[in-house]
């Protein structure tokens, strides 16, 4: 499992291929502190949660989309806690599967 520091990042923009972990995304933003502004573009497939918190988050752009066949008993969600947050762009495709 990685990990990662990165104290002093106010920007990230993150377009990832795959991913397949569910805490990938909540041990990054954990991982930066004084973050702001977030943008993550992901195709994934194993990943059932995806959580986020941070106080330190004001813009947010989520884009997930799950590369799987349609599932009847889908129980993947998003868990977004950021208190702070002033501007929120999501988009996934859940609702189809």
């Amino acid at each position: 499992m990685s990990s990662y520091r990165l104290p002093n990042l106010k920007l990230l923009l993150l377009y990832a291929t795959f991913i397949a972990e569910d805490d990938f995304l909540s041990r990054l933003v954990s991982s930066c502190p004084v973050l702001e502004d977030l943008k993550f573009k992901s195709l994934t497939n194993h990943v059932n949660i995806t959580a986020i918190t941070s106080t330190s988050l004001r813009r947010l752009c989520l884009h997930m989309h799950k590369c799987s066949d349609f599932d009847e008993d889908n129980t993947d969600f998003v868990l977004i806690n950021t208190p702070n947050l002033e501007y929120l762009e999501y988009y996934d495709n859940l609702a189809k599967c």
